[in-house]
């Protein structure tokens, strides 16, 4: 009797908080699960310059007496003088994007795919290309300089390697900074780590129970996390083939996840129309985002961290300050479900790319200045049914575009394929 008041008073202060705030009710519990402090910085803590720096192995920030510890001897993230050289020019051929300066777009075709392409996914510099395909089979195209290409009836193609390991179809990649190892997702359940120089796979990380719709590494290559059917979303490390941390709260299933830029945090985005933003440190979920009226499929932070665009199958993209939990920014007018998002480097253009067969760039140059939170449900603009922080729109033949992304000198790179 005891516990059946306890649950009778908080439905009734629930419902009093609802009927005296003008929001809907989904941004009532918004307002009262978004009030930790989160940290958008490079480092949680200050770091005193006296003190030496730790060794990645004693970076580990999760308590690992509870799970069994299966090691990998496999070393991530050591960068050669090669890809020093090759980001190094990179950033010197950087170029400024705005309103007034578009980006170069570049973008590629994958013909005769059948309907069989599940996701595509391209490496930071460009130069490498991967298809997670529905015979459980993954393509690697090199585009570097000096690989061969072959001209046939008027159109340039290059060669491919082809990756087998799965026993289901991909869904899913990540990329290690230096482009030397791949993780894939599939729906066997299984993450694998395949070493690009050797094409071969060197692990394999078990741990769910369902199909893994997406994976992502964070900056540092040490830690990457996964999506499932199984509504939970899983910290790893790369020398462990058992999860650190198992993260639950979504009612559906996870079907993206996104590394914050100072990898202490990370995003996800469900089918029960919701955001979580995670502390992987102690796993709890600081904000909890809600606007969105359907399944959510794309994820990105701007460069600086301090903001979250996402999108999905309800053709709207909505910004987010993540310091308060709030909409500040809503951009509509794409007609089908909305893949990827993409920030600029210098974060004042936001791509994406639909399955209207588009790729749209957006002014967000002016995020700083949005300090209003926008009110839900959102009003669009029913007479031009365009937003106008849509600075242009790029249509292709017959190519839904499954992945944008921005390169280290703001060049846009695109992809799909193509449909008969």
């Amino acid at each position: 009797q005891k516990n059946i008041t306890i649950v009778r008073n908080l439905i009734f202060q629930r419902i009093d908080l609802c009927i005296s705030s003008k929001a809907p009710m989904r941004s009532v519990t918004r307002n009262l699960t978004n009030n930790d402090v989160i940290y958008l910085g490079l480092l949680s803590k200050a770091c005193d310059s006296s003190e030496e720096r730790p060794s990645r192995s004693q970076e580990s920030m999760f308590d690992t007496t509870s799970i069994p510890i299966n090691r990998s001897n496999v070393k991530v993230g050591e960068h050669t003088e090669k890809f020093t050289y090759l980001m190094q020019e990179e950033l010197k051929n950087k170029v400024i994007v705005n309103r007034e300066s578009l980006p170069s777009i570049s973008f590629y075709t994958i013909l005769n795919t059948s309907k069989t392409l599940n996701t595509i996914h391209m490496s930071k510099d460009g130069s490498k290309v991967f298809g997670g395909f529905s015979n459980s089979s993954i393509k690697y195209w090199n585009l570097e300089q000096n690989q061969k290409i072959t001209k046939q009836q008027n159109d340039y193609s290059f060669d491919y390697k082809l990756l087998i390991g799965h026993s289901g179809p991909v869904y899913g990649f990540a990329n290690s900074s230096d482009n030397q190892y791949l993780f894939s997702s599939s729906e066997d359940g299984s993450i694998r780590l395949w070493n690009l120089e050797i094409g071969a796979n060197v692990v394999s990380y078990k741990g769910h129970n369902y199909p893994v719709w997406d994976v992502d590494c964070c900056s540092r290559d040490y830690y990457f996390a996964s999506a499932s059917y199984d509504r939970t979303s899983r910290i790893w490390t790369t020398d462990c083939v058992t999860p650190r941390r198992i993260l639950l709260g979504h009612f559906s299933d996870v079907n993206c996840v996104k590394f914050h830029p100072n990898c202490n945090y990370i995003a996800t985005g469900s089918n029960d129309k919701t955001v979580r933003f995670w502390d992987i440190s102690t796993g709890k979920c600081v904000r909890l985002l809600e606007g969105h009226c359907g399944a959510i499929f794309a994820l990105t932070f701007s460069p600086d961290g301090r903001f979250l665009a996402s999108a999905g199958e309800d053709k709207d993209i909505m910004i987010w300050d993540l310091g308060t939990g709030q909409i500040i920014k809503h951009f509509y007018g794409i007609k089908k479900t909305i893949w990827s998002l993409s920030f600029s480097e210098d974060g004042n253009i936001l791509a994406s790319g639909a399955a209207d067969q588009t790729v749209c760039l957006w002014d967000v140059n002016n995020l700083l200045k949005s300090t209003e939170p926008l009110q839900l449900p959102i009003k669009r603009n029913e007479v031009t049914k365009s937003c106008d922080d849509l600075i242009a729109i790029y249509p292709t033949k017959n190519t839904p575009v499954f992945k944008v992304q921005f390169t280290l000198r703001n060049l846009l790179l695109a992809a799909g394929p193509f449909q008969n």
